[in-house]
């Protein structure tokens, strides 16, 4: 049994997350994904493929191995084609990774290929 992590470790494919790379150093894992190519609009619930722009985020994970896990994400923001719907535009949500207190910027990270 090895104690290697792979890629599905770090972000399993049923979480919906592309990863883009990941690295491990002393600090601990750096993990970067992007999100979706499309979601759904939080009011009416339509799929929506327009993005209108996307953001950087960070999440802390539990650790790995001992040593501290941070998610950096490349989310988007969406406009809703429903013209009946309130919601013009809407953030990417990640469901039951969506944390309480969470850090949004519009950086670009040195996230490893």
């Amino acid at each position: 049994m090895s104690n290697e992590l792979s890629a599905q470790d770090l972000l399993p494919p049923e979480i919906g997350l592309t990863l883009l790379g990941f690295e491990k150093s002393e600090q601990g894992w750096l993990v970067c994904a992007e999100g979706r190519t499309r979601s759904e609009c939080p009011s009416c619930r339509t799929q929506s493929t327009a993005r209108h722009s996307r953001y950087w985020g960070q999440l802390q994970d539990l650790p790995v191995q001992g040593k501290r896990v941070a998610l950096q994400l490349r989310l988007s923001r969406w406009q809703c084609r429903n013209r009946e719907c309130e919601q013009a535009i809407f953030r990417e949500r990640l469901g039951e990774l969506e944390p309480h207190e969470r850090s949004y910027h519009n950086e670009i990270q040195n996230c490893p290929a």
